[in-house]
């Protein structure tokens, strides 16, 4: 054994397994007799080596801690190892200060001057960000002589950067309104976001991705927000767990990934990565109940309670708990969509989108997949083949395009590749939805056709990605101003007396005209007997018009602007006010927000695991105006949606709630719509 004090407390360790890997000793490496092609290998050339490649045992050996932290090098707590150790693209969805700056801190400084992977780029949302992770970076230069000597340059302005005499450079950019500090900026070792969650803008994301040179990782951190659909919880909730993909910090794996850097990354990451485009990204999650005494105790969590008001509040979720929770004022809190949630076997999504520049109408239909682990709750595993959603047919099936996985009786047996203990990372079991199908309809000549031919044409796509669903159908439609509109179709259940969301279409960039022939075609394919519900305030009332001459009484045009009586759903009976016997009159925007409450609250509307679906419900939130609610207008497709379905579930049932197509504005200030269309 050695007798030498080494420079960390793991190395003594390390370098025993790396002697009996190779069958050394440590007396031959002790008297120089080992080599390593033509050099002499000693344990302070072994040691250091181990030092510089290894990023926990860099940090840990180079950088101290601060007088007010207790001084002393550098210890990480157990559950950051891993994170700094995995190679490859990471979220961190984290709880407030547990190591998210200190882990940036040390992979910039390890990154630089140790494995000289490459430039950086840390970006936040504000420059007020990133005075903490600028300010312990110049602590660490002036504690440790060798950081400031490897230092060449430093600037403040415009933006923070250092530069280094290896030629690297560290550059601080916040994002900005839209991200224009990040533009012409292109780094290969890590590109590194904190308080991405604060990022809103996509074109400042659009900026930020473009910095990344092939091969750099990218790492974003932040607390989460409640803000369901900002780019960072997309990639969060979409990111496969670390749980599940990161092996145990164990001496043998960190061996193992020293000498074979690739083995860093398991095998099943990079096989995933190169099937949705390098771009697989694994989520680590750490709330501030994983910390040690005295960061978190009993008393700890009394005094974060009291802080934000309960253990409920967004504000204990998000930053103690580390989880998006719900955005503040929701109207569709977790809590209440919890419950609803269900696996639907048949459910299915629709993306059709209408690209007019390249003249191609690209189709993508996905179904949720059932081994995923939704909600941690246990899903019945039902075979992929025996689901009405995978019959084959024209196009690009599933198996048949670019990183699209086939599942047949075939694949679907349980393979050797397939049992964790033969494999270190996921099999795409673990993404959320499973393509059906996707196709592409070349459109490019659309206005040299016929009528005939266009409806031709819209007739076949929706036979195409549409099967025929049994039961009893309703549909609700949302028309959007930016030519984005959301189908619903649920299918009632008479006997539970549930409704269950089985088919939701989105098309975007399609004409009033294309709608129009579509949504024949799919009532053609369909036949949804509860009718059809579409919102017809503003552009929504042109596509009405358009089909009433088709559908007749079986589609109703809800004004949301515009007010109603208010009925009982169970009786068909006026609603009326206690205090003066009268009719209540609501909105039907917000009549149709009660009748969502009430089935959510009844149990009485099953949601799919669809993780688009829950978020979109959670995010969507109201300000309150004396006694009368004011509902975010954005992105409530979905939202609207469901709302129209609803009043059509009680036009179906009660005839007397048969709405006006009258918009709620003076007559003198109104015209047809199909005025409108014939004067175009």
């Amino acid at each position: 054994m050695h007798s030498l004090e080494l420079l960390h407390p793991a190395l003594p360790e390390l370098i025993d397994a790396l002697l009996r890997r190779n069958r050394w000793s440590w007396q031959a490496l002790e008297r120089g007799d080992l080599r390593l092609d033509d050099e002499v290998l000693t344990v302070d050339r072994l040691q250091w080596w181990f030092v510089n490649a290894d990023p926990v045992l860099w940090v840990e050996t180079n950088l101290v801690n601060k007088p007010e932290d207790g001084g002393g090098l550098w210890q990480l707590f157990p559950y950051q190892r891993p994170s700094l150790r995995y190679r490859g693209h990471v979220v961190h969805q984290d709880g407030a200060e547990v190591g998210k700056s200190r882990e940036i801190v040390g992979l910039l400084l390890f990154g630089c001057l140790a494995a000289e992977k490459g430039s950086v780029l840390v970006g936040s949302a504000l420059d007020g960000d990133l005075d903490e992770i600028w300010e312990e970076v110049e602590w660490q230069l002036s504690a440790n002589p060798y950081l400031a000597d490897s230092l060449r340059a430093r600037t403040t302005k415009p933006y923070r950067r250092l530069t280094w005499t290896n030629g690297l450079r560290v550059l601080f950019r916040p994002a900005g309104h839209d991200g224009r500090a990040y533009r012409g900026i292109h780094v290969r070792g890590w590109l590194l976001h904190d308080e991405a969650a604060k990022v809103v803008n996509p074109r400042s994301w659009a900026e930020f991705w473009r910095a990344a040179k092939p091969g750099c990782e990218i790492r974003i951190y932040s607390v989460p927000t409640g803000d369901r659909q900002c780019t960072f919880q997309r990639i969060a909730d979409t990111a496969v767990p670390s749980d599940s993909i990161v092996p145990p910090d164990r001496l043998d794996r960190v061996l193992e990934n020293l000498l074979i850097p690739a083995g860093s990354t398991p095998e099943g990451t990079r096989a995933l990565s190169r099937d949705h485009g390098n771009r697989t990204w694994v989520r680590f999650h750490w709330p501030k109940t994983i910390m040690p005494h005295p960061f978190w105790s009993e008393a700890r969590r009394q005094e974060f309670v009291g802080f934000y008001g309960g253990p409920d509040e967004p504000g204990y979720v998000h930053n103690v708990l580390g989880l998006p929770g719900d955005p503040e004022y929701s109207l569709f809190p977790e809590r209440l969509l919890k419950p609803s949630l269900t696996w639907i076997p048949d459910y299915l999504t629709v993306s059709l989108r209408w690209d007019t520049r390249a003249g191609q109408l690209d189709g993508h239909s996905r179904r949720l997949n059932p081994s995923y682990p939704w909600a941690e709750e246990s899903i019945p595993t039902e075979p992929a083949h025996s689901s009405p959603l995978s019959r084959r047919g024209p196009g690009r099936e599933m198996g048949e395009g670019p990183g699209v996985r086939c599942f047949s009786e075939a694949t679907d047996a349980p393979s050797a590749s397939d049992d964790p203990e033969e494999t270190d990372g996921p099999t795409s079991d673990l993404q959320p939805y499973l393509t059906v199908l996707q196709d592409s309809l070349d459109v490019a000549g659309w206005d040299r056709w016929t009528a005939a031919r266009r409806r031709q044409s819209i007739t076949d796509l929706a036979r195409l990605f549409i099967r025929p669903l049994p039961g009893d159908l309703t549909a609700g439609v949302d028309v959007g101003s930016a030519t984005v509109t959301e189908i619903l179709i649920e299918r009632r259940n008479a006997i539970a007396a549930t409704d269950t969301i089985i088919l939701r279409l989105h098309l975007t960039g399609w004409n009033w005209y294309a709608q129009r022939d579509f949504i024949l075609a799919l009532d053609a394919i369909l036949h949804p007997v509860g009718g059809w519900g579409f919102d017809a305030t503003g552009v929504g009332r042109v596509l009405v018009d358009l089909l009433t001459p088709d559908l007749g009484d079986r589609l109703s045009g809800y004004v949301f602007n515009r007010s109603t009586p208010a009925i009982d759903p169970t009786t068909g009976e006026p609603q009326l006010d206690p205090a003066s016997g009268r009719e209540i009159l609501l909105s039907y925007k917000e009549f149709a927000t009660q009748l969502l409450e009430r089935r959510l609250h009844g149990r009485s509307l099953d949601l799919p695991y669809d993780p688009e679906v829950r978020h979109l419900l959670a995010n969507h939130t109201y300000s309150q105006s004396g006694e009368a609610r004011r509902f975010s207008k954005l992105n409530d497709h979905l939202v609207d949606a469901l709302r129209v379905a609803e009043l059509r579930k009680l036009t179906a049932d009660w005839s007397a709630f048969t709405p006006p197509l009258t918009h709620a504005t003076p007559a003198a200030s109104t015209i047809a719509s199909l005025e409108i269309l014939r004067d175009l």
